[in-house]
């Protein structure tokens, strides 16, 4: 019988059939309602090392729960195959500990949640800058806390990677993330062999430096990391005002409706038109004598779930285009457009 190995797959067809093992699971809560789960998500390998992650739906779990076991060989067959839009990879990460930052809680309500910065080296002095949230930011300072003798050795396995202007940073992700410290296996070992080769004796205490409070990731990395990813189908399935990331390709420009509206300079709210060169603020309640246009664009966007309609309004359009609405609408009315 033969099978496809993972680096062949696309999503051109849904016949394939792998045998693969399942190195990682974890469950997603559903947002609607967190004591249920919404998803299993998990990373197969095949034969050849290739990865891939894969996701059960909330409708499949009954059917397919019992027959995901972490470890375990498999074979799957006729499914459906698409793009990974998100930040998360497959990653194995090792290296020492050279610097850790303060503890920062950023706790929301009743529910904890710490942020801690973290700066790693591998064997040829490279350094990675990692942010960890959550329990793996306690589980980290709680051993480092510890008079640790030699170098404290860090596995990182299944975290989000960002590249910013050539820059490489990690974050954990909410749910699939797994941190190993010292921990006595031969990938330590092997790493702390060439660590003490390169740069001498392990046995010394490892000076782990405390990182300025200024190294810290943007509020956009930070939004990535705290609020929960949804395809637009689960989005376009809540009933409540909430917040989520979300992965997917513009793929149009509603061209029917205006591109900007006529906003209050004191609220931002839209105003309406009474002639005479007044308008009428209805948030404001109160007469305005001119107002300014504010972006309001509707796009066609899509994922490998599905098309739906967002609307980005006018900070956001402005950080792409560099042109406030008013300089745009006056420069298209100089070319009589």
């Amino acid at each position: 019988m033969s099978y496809t190995m993972l680096n062949y797959i696309t999503p051109l067809k849904e016949n394939w059939k792998i045998k693969v093992r399942i190195v990682r699971v974890w469950y997603v809560p559903d947002y609607n309602k967190p004591e249920k789960i919404g998803s299993i998500e998990f990373v197969l390998v095949d034969e050849k090392g290739s990865k891939m992650q894969a996701s059960i739906k909330q409708t499949l779990i009954q059917r397919f729960e019992k027959l995901v076991n972490e470890g375990s060989t498999c074979i799957i067959s006729n499914f459906g195959v698409g793009k990974n839009y998100g930040k998360y990879r497959a990653t194995y990460v090792i290296g020492t500990i050279t610097g850790i930052g303060k503890m920062i809680d950023e706790s929301k309500g009743s529910t904890p949640n710490f942020k801690l910065p973290l700066e790693i080296e591998d064997q040829q002095k490279n350094k990675l800058k990692t942010t960890l949230w959550g329990k793996y930011a306690e589980q980290v300072s709680n051993f480092v806390k510890d008079d640790i003798q030699g170098h404290v050795v860090i596995i990182i396995q299944f975290a989000m990677i960002k590249i910013f202007r050539d820059e490489v940073t990690l974050q954990n992700s909410l749910f699939a993330t797994k941190i190993f410290l010292n921990e006595d296996m031969s990938e330590v070992r092997d790493f702390r062999g060439s660590v003490s080769i390169i740069g001498g004796d392990d046995s010394r205490s490892q000076n782990i430096t405390q990182l300025p409070s200024q190294m810290s990731h943007s509020l956009s990395d930070e939004f990535l990391i705290m609020y929960e990813r949804k395809q637009l189908d689960e989005i376009c399935e809540t009933n409540k005002k909430c917040y989520f990331v979300t992965f997917a390709t513009i793929v149009g420009i509603e061209s029917d409706t205006a591109w900007y509206y006529n906003s209050c300079k004191q609220c931002n709210k839209k105003v309406d038109y009474e002639g005479g060169g007044r308008y009428w603020c209805q948030k404001c309640d109160a007469h305005v004598q001119s107002a300014l246009p504010r972006y309001k664009v509707t796009l066609t966007v899509e994922d490998d779930s599905g098309t739906t309609t967002f609307v980005m309004f006018d900070r956001e359009i402005f950080q792409i285009l560099q042109i406030s609405a008013m300089d745009l609408k006056d420069k298209l009315s100089k070319e009589g457009r």
